[in-house]
């Protein structure tokens, strides 16, 4: 069987891919990689590298991981979001006259 990329896929470019999710979803979660690290009992050496590429990670270092950062092993190998170069504008709040406090 053969399968077709629109876009073709190196390893190294996957392990990449991994290393940079692996970092942004520990961050964005606010765990530093000991706290990781101690998650991911098996693997608490190999975090700093999982995270910079220079290592190769096998299925029970990815399910490992996933399971740590509370989600789905697939989120780690999707390709990094893009961000744009200024965060979006918050809502203002319409403007209007303030809410009065009348008694009842």
């Amino acid at each position: 069987m053969k399968f077709h990329h629109a876009i073709p896929v190196s390893a190294d470019c996957v392990i990449h891919r991994l290393g940079q999710n692996v970092r942004r979803i520990r961050m964005e979660a606010g765990l530093t990689q000991e706290l990781l690290a101690e998650r991911c009992r098996k693997f608490k050496a190999q975090i700093p590298h999982i995270e910079d590429g220079t290592v190769t990670s096998n299925l029970a270092m990815l399910l490992t991981l996933a399971e740590a950062l509370e989600v789905e092993p697939s989120v780690l190998l999707l390709p990094t979001p893009l961000r744009s170069a200024s965060p979006p504008t918050p809502a203002r709040p319409q403007s209007g006259p303030e809410p009065q406090n009348l008694p009842i």
